[in-house]
């Protein structure tokens, strides 16, 4: 990890919002390529990397031209897992202008300044946390490996509904696994992204508006009064950051 480290430093200093996420206060490489000037242009070289929850904010971002992330890669599938990302002949993998190949290889034919990862979901009903957390930095590892200059970032799980349990899937499991995945994130050149505490009710299960089946998928009130605001937000604070590098 020392030869990514030289080549890439993310800036893991990170805030804790009145909402209760954890953002990255700024992330920062050294490979000189252009800062973003707007929002839109921070997403326009990103990937946006999950399963069936992944693909309902690309369902819900495809209504929604005006939403900076509107300009991202999505890379999503049903059923999609960390497993299944690094098997590197999947049939799951989403296609990519017309082909399926590894997360890493697509990152790299898009020359991608970032990724955003978000599995678990289907990993626990077959996987303890552990396991599932070790494939999910594996991944991220063979992303470092293959495009140096990538910032990746990690986003927590989202709650379940009240009373699922499916294999190890269920709301203590999902909390043991993000408690895992935002310790361990640092060591691996990742920035956690912490969804999850946004949508939770005091029990700790998933609020009943933002989800749409009684199980785990999300509504679009959701996506609109969640996602947006954590993805806004971090694409704001990267172009009011490569200002204040312009005027120093």
């Amino acid at each position: 990890m020392n030869s990514i480290i030289t080549a890439i430093s993310i800036l893991l200093a990170s805030i804790m919002l009145t909402q209760g996420v954890v953002l990255p206060i700024e992330a920062t490489d050294i490979n000189e390529k252009p800062a973003p000037k707007t929002e839109a242009e921070y997403y326009s070289k990103s990937i946006f990397l999950g399963d069936s929850l992944m693909l309902g904010y690309r369902n819900y971002i495809a209504w929604h031209k005006d939403a900076p992330v509107y300009s991202a890669t999505f890379l999503s599938a049903a059923s999609y897992s960390a497993a299944h990302a690094l098997n590197e002949t999947d049939d799951l993998h989403p296609l990519l202008r017309g082909k399926k190949q590894t997360v890493w290889e697509n990152v790299k034919d898009l020359d991608a300044d970032r990724v955003f990862i978000l599995f678990g979901t289907n990993d626990l009903i077959v996987k303890d946390a552990d396991l599932v957390v070790d494939d999910m930095f594996m991944l991220v590892d063979k992303i470092h490996e293959n495009c140096p200059y990538t910032e990746v970032y990690v986003i927590s799980m989202t709650p379940v509904y009240e009373g699922v349990s499916k294999g190890a899937l269920n709301n203590q499991t999902v909390d043991i696994y993000n408690t895992m995945l935002q310790e361990q994130a640092e060591d691996h050149e990742a920035v956690y992204i912490d969804i999850n505490t946004l949508l939770k009710n005091e029990a700790g299960s998933i609020q009943s508006q933002y989800c749409s089946d009684d199980y785990v998928h999300l509504t679009d009130k959701a996506y609109s009064e969640i996602w947006q605001p954590v993805f806004n937000d971090l694409a704001t604070r990267a172009v009011e950051k490569a200002k204040e590098n312009e005027n120093k």
